[in-house]
């Protein structure tokens, strides 16, 4: 994990989140090769459940 995974796990912890929500944009071909998708590393990372919605 991530820095940015550390720092949302820690607010859903401190603030008691039921759910997340998160849009999901469009990447190129070259981008979604090299660089994973923030919306499905945090699916696989969190403990609660997760809404994608596309852009």
């Amino acid at each position: 994990m991530n820095e940015f995974d550390d720092a949302i796990e820690r607010y859903i912890k401190d603030n008691g989140i039921d759910m997340m929500i998160m849009t999901t944009h469009k990447r190129s071909l070259w981008k979604s090769i090299f660089n994973t998708s923030m919306t499905k590393e945090m699916a696989y990372h969190t403990n609660i459940p997760l809404l994608a919605i596309p852009e």
